[in-house]
C-alpha cells in the first residue's frame, strides 16, 4: 500500500488509451476499484489530453492530482505517439496542463498483465481443454486495433509487468493457406509481423484474400461487418476468415507460451477476442496453440482463457498505483 503522503495523491485519474477508444475512470482511495468509467473514441492524430480534460469537465469533483495511462504504444521519448491512430500525448506538458503531481505510464499490454493474478472465475472463459495453472509467468496477448503482448512475473511476494513489444515479432506461415496470406501481406508491407494480420485490419485483410482468392466475392467492407456476419452464421466466407484468425491467435498465443515460459497460463484479451467469444471457444484456437513439435506436451499443460472483464487495463493500472516497483514520470 502506498505511504501517507502517497495516499493524499488520491484520486486518481486512471485511462487506458488505444488506437480506437480511451477508457478512463477514477480511483478513489488505496486499495479501491476503479469508478465513474467512460469509453470515448480516440481521435487519430490528435493530443489525447483533449480526451481526459473533457472527462474532468464533466467529473468537476475529481480534481485528481495524480494520473496513471495505459498506451497503446512503446513508453519512450519527450513524446509518445501512439503505435497505431497517430494520436500523442506529452507527459510533461500534461503534468503541467492537469496540475499533476505525479503522472504513471505504462505500455497498455502492461497494464492488462498487472491485472491478471486478481482476476476471478467469473471474469474468465476457458479456451480449449481445461488444465490447472501452475506457479510461474502468467502471459497475455490481444487483437484489436494492434497486437498487445505483456507477462507479469512472481517477485518479492507480488507480481512485476514484463512489458513486450511482442506484436510486432515477424509472422510464421504454418500450412499453405498461411502461406498465401503472408505473400499478399508482403507485396503490400515487406516485412509481415503478427499484428499485421490479428488486428482489426489485420482480419479485414485475411477476408479480403478470401474473397478474392477462394469464394470470389466482393470483400467485406470492414473487420465489423466480418464479425458481424460470422456470429450470425450466414455468411461463409466471413465464418471462414474469422477461423483462419483465431487458429493464428491460438498459434501466436502458443509461442508467447514458449517466450515467457508461462507456466501460470495464456490470456487472450483485446477488443475483437470477446466479441467473437463463441466462436473463438468452438475454433481450432486450442489446436494450434499446442502444435509445437517436441514442446507439444509442455504446451498441452499450459491453461489458455478468454478475458471477460469489462475494463482489466483500468483495474490493472489501479493495481500498479499501489505497488513499489512502478516506473513513474
Amino acid at each position: 500500500m502506498p505511504s501517507d503522503p502517497q495516499s493524499r495523491l488520491h484520486p486518481w485519474l486512471v485511462a487506458d488509451i488505444g488506437g480506437t477508444n480511451v477508457r478512463l475512470g477514477l480511483v478513489q482511495a488505496p486499495g479501491a476499484p476503479v469508478s465513474d468509467v467512460v469509453v470515448v473514441p480516440c481521435r487519430p492524430g490528435g493530443d489525447v489530453g483533449e480526451e481526459i480534460a473533457t472527462y474532468l469537465v464533466r467529473h468537476p469533483g475529481a480534481a485528481p492530482r495524480a494520473a496513471a495511462l495505459a498506451l497503446a504504444a512503446p513508453i519512450v521519448g519527450d513524446v509518445v505517439t501512439l503505435t497505431n491512430g497517430g494520436a500523442f500525448l506529452a507527459p510533461a506538458a500534461m503534468k503541467e496542463r492537469f496540475g499533476l503531481a505525479e503522472l504513471l505510464l505504462v505500455n497498455d499490454f502492461t497494464a492488462l498483465a498487472a491485472a491478471l493474478p486478481r482476476l476471478r472465475a467469473a471474469d474468465r472463459l476457458v479456451l480449449g481443454s481445461a488444465c490447472e495453472a501452475r506457479p510461474g509467468t502468467i502471459a497475455v496477448l490481444g487483437p484489436g486495433t494492434g497486437l498487445g503482448v505483456a507477462a507479469v512475473v512472481p517477485c518479492g511476494g507480488g507480481w512485476q509487468p514484463v512489458a513486450s513489444e511482442g506484436g510486432h515479432l515477424a509472422f510464421c506461415p504454418r500450412d499453405e493457406e498461411e502461406e498465401r496470406l503472408n505473400a499478399r501481406l508482403r507485396k503490400r508491407f515487406g516485412r509481415v509481423s503478427n499484428e499485421r494480420i490479428l488486428s482489426g485490419p489485420g482480419l479485414l485483410a485475411i477476408a479480403g484474400m478470401l474473397a478474392e482468392d477462394t469464394y470470389h466475392v466482393p470483400p467485406p467492407a470492414s473487420p465489423a461487418e466480418v464479425t458481424r456476419r460470422a456470429l450470425a452464421g450466414t455468411c461463409p466466407l466471413s465464418a471462414h476468415a474469422i477461423g483462419l484468425f483465431c487458429r493464428i491467435l491460438g498459434a501466436v498465443a502458443g509461442e508467447v507460451a514458449l517466450a515467457f515460459c508461462a507456466t501460470g497460463g495464456v490470456y487472450v484479451g483485446g477488443g475483437i477476442a470477446p466479441v467473437i467469444a463463441p466462436l473463438l471457444r468452438a475454433s481450432a484456437f486450442r489446436d494450434a496453440f499446442e502444435a509445437k513439435g517436441r514442446q507439444r506436451p509442455f504446451l498441452k499443460t499450459i491453461p489458455t482463457w478468454l478475458i471477460t472483464a469489462p475494463y482489466p487495463a483500468l483495474d490493472g493500472l489501479a493495481r500498479l498505483i499501489e505497488g513499489p516497483v512502478s516506473p513513474r514520470a
